[in-house]
C-alpha cells in the first residue's frame, strides 16, 4: 500500500485514512467508490495527492490496469480553478489543463473540466486514456443525467 502519509506530511490524519480506505475498496473490486466528507474538510487535497499516484511512480493506473490519467469533473469555475490550482501544487511533475468554455487542454495529464462543457460529445471525445474519474461534489450524479452520459463515455460503468 502506498504510505500517503510519508509522501504528503500535509495531509491530517483522517486524510490519510480515506485515501487508504478508497484503496483498499479498490482492491476488494469496488470500482465507483464515493468518499463523503463535509464542506472544509480537505477533499481536493485528498484527491490531489492521489492524482498523482495514479500517473506516477506508484502505479495505480498500472495496478488497475487502466488509463492513465485523470479526469476532475466539478461543476462550477470555482471549484475547477480550486482542483486545478491544488493538482499543480501537489504534482509539480506532472501537466494540469483545463477544459471548459475557450480552454482546450486535452492533453494534461491531469485534465480538469465542468459537467456542462463535458456534456458535449465533441469535446468528452477529444480526452483520451482517462483510468480515474474524480467527481468533485458527486451527490447530483446520477446515470441517467449528464453526468452519466459523461461517466458511460469515459467506461466508468463498464465490467
Amino acid at each position: 500500500m502506498i504510505d500517503f502519509a510519508a509522501a504528503h506530511p500535509h495531509l491530517r490524519d483522517y486524510q490519510v485514512q480515506a485515501l487508504n480506505d478508497l484503496i483498499k475498496r479498490w482492491d476488494s473490486g469496488a470500482t465507483r467508490v464515493p468518499m463523503v466528507l463535509a464542506t472544509g474538510l480537505g477533499k481536493t487535497e485528498i484527491f490531489s495527492p492521489l492524482e498523482g499516484a495514479w500517473i506516477g511512480t506508484d502505479g495505480l493506473a498500472d495496478a488497475y490496469g487502466l488509463g492513465r490519467r485523470v479526469l476532475v469533473i466539478a461543476h462550477t469555475d470555482e471549484l475547477i480553478e480550486q482542483a486545478a490550482r491544488k493538482a499543480r501544487l501537489r504534482n509539480p511533475n506532472l501537466t494540469v489543463g483545463i477544459v471548459k468554455a475557450n480552454l482546450n487542454q486535452v492533453t494534461a495529464q491531469i485534465i480538469v473540466s465542468s459537467r456542462q462543457t463535458l456534456a458535449s460529445t465533441k469535446r468528452r471525445a477529444a480526452i483520451r486514456n482517462v483510468g480515474l474519474i474524480i467527481v468533485d461534489e458527486c451527490h447530483p450524479a446520477l446515470r441517467s443525467n449528464t453526468y452519466g452520459k459523461i461517466l458511460e463515455h469515459f467506461g466508468a460503468f463498464d465490467g
